[in-house]
């Protein structure tokens, strides 16, 4: 519930508005973010990237000198994570995490 919350009631829409106020209008940002619906996609033209989509072997990461990334929080896989779902066995998909 604290979690709800803080991004449906707390400081997420202002921080994520803050930080794309950082980058300038019009210019093309590649977002990783758990909220990316408080980015404003008529400002910046808004890749919406994740690990299943990217982590994908035709995956190309288009072309942006921006780029805003979640690297901390409740929504956020650690490190470890990553790791452990990188070792799966593509061959069995109950192996790849999730």
């Amino acid at each position: 519930m604290g979690y709800n919350r803080g991004v449906l009631d707390g400081p997420e829409r202002e921080n994520v508005r803050a930080i794309q106020e950082k980058v300038p209008p019009g210019e093309p940002v590649l977002a990783w973010v758990n909220t990316p619906f408080y980015l404003d996609y008529k400002r910046n033209r808004i890749y919406d990237i994740e690990p299943a989509g990217i982590g994908n072997p035709w995956a190309t990461v288009p072309p942006a000198r921006y780029l805003i990334l979640d690297y901390d929080g409740y929504a956020t896989r650690s490190t470890e994570e990553y790791v452990e779902f990188n070792k799966g066995d593509v061959s069995d998909p109950g192996s790849l995490g999730g």
